[in-house]
């Protein structure tokens, strides 16, 4: 789970179209009574405008401690008994009511992010009253190619084509199996604007999670494309629209950039097949990408294929452990957690927990405060 730093936060609310837009349609979906509930407030700001728009009761979810400053910046704001804060995972959240209105904004750069539509999904299932409204209603997505040299080659050039004499061309691979935030100009692209796929909040499945796309993008001008762009468009309520794409004015989300190993020529009129497949695995997305071109200055045909699989650094040993015929041992460190965990299912303190373990494991903890800081780490994690 992604956390913002206060500074990242503040980037959020210093993006004044995003923010106006979220106001304007806040505006128009709250009504004076209405119950509101917004999925990762952060600093408490659309939570805030909500509560001054008449609702009567607005349920704030944070799972990040930033909460301790929303909650004092709605009483400086007059809503602290308006506002009721909940410090939770929304999907583990419970509320004594449902909801009219459910606002959030916990996309990433795309809104194929972690567990963000898992999240929509569970609250509209239990917390949105008939009737209710989401805000955003919509979200769509588009992809082009893109000339982007510079961001390319800020990826690449540290591992090319030698470092004091080294090869670190291992490092160079990795790099080129992620993606990258990147703000797009119009300029930049060198193929028509594809759409790739709606996710229609109202309607929202567990079988939509997936984005898998094959479409083909057409050059409309000769250039170097060095991968793909992706953004998104916003329908935040009726009449209310938000768009990071490389002509709107720029926003905090950025557009999503998918290099290829290395430029290629286009021509007018070069057709790119490109693939494009995003699923969530644990906590976020794997993404995968492929593309077929020719390339206009040399005639080759080219292949790509890449992974954020491939971009992370596992070794064999890693992959070893996780296989599914792997017979795991646990160490020391497990069975420090167990002592811990089942104290904890006793109704045991954290500070006499802490006396329990530096006592049992004293290898492992050369002092008490050492051990009780490891309880409360555990305590966070999996307490109530």
């Amino acid at each position: 789970m992604h956390r913002y730093s206060p500074q990242g936060h503040g980037a959020m609310v210093s993006d004044r179209v995003r923010v106006e837009a979220y106001a304007r349609a806040i505006r128009r979906q709250v009504r004076p009574g209405s119950v509101v509930l917004e999925l990762g407030t952060g600093t408490g700001l659309f939570a805030i405008l909500a509560a001054r728009q008449g609702a009567r009761r607005v349920y704030a979810i944070e799972c990040d401690d930033i909460i301790g400053a929303a909650r004092r910046n709605a009483a400086a704001n007059g809503c602290g008994d308006t506002i009721e804060f909940i410090h939770a995972l929304s999907t583990r959240a419970e509320l004594p009511e449902r909801a009219d209105v459910i606002v959030s904004d916990m996309r990433g750069v795309v809104p194929y992010h972690e567990r963000h539509l898992e999240a929509i999904v569970d609250a509209r299932a239990r917390f949105l009253a008939p009737g209710g409204q989401l805000i955003p209603a919509q979200d769509r997505l588009w992809v082009a190619c893109i000339e982007a040299e510079d961001i390319h080659r800020g990826m690449t050039e540290p591992w090319s084509p030698q470092v004091c004499g080294a090869d670190l061309g291992a490092a160079r691979e990795l790099v080129l199996n992620g993606w990258e935030r990147m703000q797009a100009r119009p300029e930049q692209l060198v193929s028509a604007v594809v759409h790739c796929g709606t996710l229609d909040y109202p309607s929202l499945a567990p079988d939509h999670f997936r984005l898998a796309v094959h479409a083909s993008l057409v050059a409309n001008r000769p250039g170097m494309a060095h991968g793909l762009c992706m953004w998104f468009d916003s329908t935040l309520a009726e009449g209310v629209e938000l768009s990071n794409a490389p002509e709107a004015p720029p926003l905090v989300y950025g557009q999503a950039f998918l290099p290829w190993p290395h430029a290629v020529a286009v021509a007018d009129g070069t057709t790119i097949a490109v693939a494009i497949d995003a699923r969530l695995v644990g906590d976020d997305y794997l993404w995968t990408w492929k593309a077929r071109v020719r390339d206009a200055a040399s005639g080759a045909d080219l292949r790509f294929e890449q992974s954020t699989f491939l971009g992370v650094p596992l070794s064999s040993d890693t992959l070893r452990r996780r296989a599914a015929s792997y017979v795991a041992r646990v160490d020391d460190d497990a069975r420090i957690d167990r002592v811990a965990l089942g104290l904890m299912e006793e109704g045991r303190a954290l500070g006499a927990i802490g006396h329990e373990l530096a006592a049992r494991f004293p290898a492992r903890f050369a002092r008490w405060e050492d051990a009780l800081a490891h309880a409360g780490e555990l305590s966070i994690r999996y307490g109530r």
